[in-house]
């Protein structure tokens, strides 16, 4: 398993250093808040592996519209346990479970540090509670952006080439359209688009993605130390070498295409 996960790490072609990484913390820096986490996971390990915590808690999940003998299979790891319920499920009961795991995980740690927790039902309220505010907020939030960004593709302004990229990844094969991960994948897809931009001789080149987080690393002004600090470091690199290359986000609506085109490679 580990040298499944160390294979997936982007190697840089540019000779990018080395640099350490701490990867409690999602820009790879270390901090005490990471560290004092990290202790209060590690001295909590002899109570019960992650997995267990969430299916071994029937009773809030009987309070769920979630059928038990999907609960109830075991997965190898914590990962592949979410994963493989999450595949039985529809979009609906699929952000209820995931709420609900939340929700356990929440409850066993006042448990653990406050010594107070919560009935299975309360767990199943504030949980159900917390995803219908994230649902209420998610829209006000989509309602401001539809008035700020493009629901539709632009075309660029003369003169100017605009790529658009994104991947697929294909649950029932091994193969992937562009990456392997979600970040990882975005970045792959926007690798390609840079030098696809510098093979064509292209001199003014706008780069979109739906993937923010993507987008923020490459305008970001400090060294990207994560794990896909590499990925960013050579996109960087060759970016650098075009006369005028900027990366901006874009929503989903606006992308489609380039996400048809994307499934279309894992799927042919």
């Amino acid at each position: 398993m580990d040298a499944h996960h160390i294979k997936t790490i982007p190697i840089s072609t540019y000779n990018a250093e080395d640099w350490l990484i701490w990867t409690l913390d999602k820009h790879g820096r270390f901090t005490i808040r990471s560290a004092h986490h990290a202790a209060i996971s590690l001295s909590q390990t002899h109570q019960a592996s992650s997995s267990s915590l969430y299916y071994e808690n029937p009773k809030v999940w009987a309070v769920s519209s979630i059928p038990w003998t999907i609960i109830s299979a075991r997965g190898s790891s914590t990962d592949g346990w979410i994963l493989e319920v999450c595949s039985q499920l529809d979009n609906v009961l699929g952000d209820q479970f995931l709420s609900l795991c939340w929700g356990i995980w929440n409850n066993r740690n006042k448990l653990v540090m406050e010594g107070r927790g919560k009935s299975p039902k309360e767990v199943f309220r504030d949980s159900i509670s917390f995803l219908n505010e994230f649902r209420e907020m998610r829209a006000r939030v989509d309602t401001t952006a539809n008035v700020h960004l493009p629901q539709v593709w632009q075309p660029p302004d003369k003169g100017s080439v605009k790529i658009n990229s994104d991947r697929a990844i294909c649950s029932t094969r091994t193969r992937i359209g562009i990456g392997v991960i979600e970040q990882q994948a975005k970045l792959l897809a926007l690798q390609e688009g840079v030098h696809l931009a510098m093979e064509c001789g292209w001199r003014t080149v706008i780069l979109e993605s739906d993937c923010l987080v993507a987008i923020q690393k490459l305008n970001s002004t400090t060294t990207d130390e994560s794990l896909l600090g590499t990925l960013v470091h050579d996109i960087s690199v060759v970016s650098s070498l075009i006369q005028s290359c900027t990366f901006q986000f874009i929503r989903r609506t606006g992308n489609s295409e380039a996400h048809l085109l994307a499934k279309l490679a894992v799927t042919a």
